[in-house]
């Protein structure tokens, strides 16, 4: 097992069932609103000692190299859960020694930007449906061809301190695929 992409065997959608992810602009970066999400995955996770701090929905059409960033204002170890739709797309992590400070886009979301030449690939993976993923060291999705979406929810714990890796494969032991 890798501290990148965790795969999860859970059959809880994402969404409540009157939200369709293939009605959302197709833009790159969409916010959810949590009252779209559904709420026996709030419950869930909740049992599990974990919260949902935000909710996005990520659009993407082949052939696309997407920016290579971390989520966050620094490196640090945090994690989403995922549901990535489509089948011909590639995520990436890298290392890098270039110490940079944020940027904030549009609606108060923190990442930082690098530069081919500033990482090194760590590990490659395709992201399941859903999947934990680590958001926290740079990386960045290859599609490849076709459309992809992706919701990510960024976890915390109960006391609203960023889930880390470790933290979340204790967690979800018992659905890790």
């Amino acid at each position: 097992m890798n501290s990148f992409c965790i795969n999860l065997n859970l059959d809880i959608p994402p969404l409540r069932p009157n939200v369709d992810i293939y009605n959302f602009p197709k833009v790159y970066w969409n916010t959810i609103r949590m009252d779209a999400v559904n709420p026996k995955l709030i419950d869930y996770l909740y049992l599990k000692g974990v919260t949902i701090f935000k909710v996005a929905l990520f659009f993407a059409e082949g052939p696309d190299f997407g920016d290579i960033h971390l989520d966050g204002d620094k490196i640090s170890d945090q994690v989403k859960l995922s549901w990535t739709y489509g089948d011909d797309h590639l995520m990436h992590w890298y290392t890098t020694d270039v110490i940079r400070t944020y940027s904030v886009a549009n609606s108060n979301r923190y990442f930082i930007k690098y530069e081919p030449n500033e990482v090194s690939t760590i590990h490659s993976q395709k992201v399941g449906c859903p999947s934990l993923i680590q958001v926290g060291i740079p990386h960045n999705v290859t599609t490849y061809s076709g459309v992809r979406r992706n919701i990510t929810m960024l976890l915390t714990t109960n006391t609203k301190v960023s889930l880390p890796m470790s933290q979340a494969l204790t967690l979800f032991n018992d659905i890790t695929g």
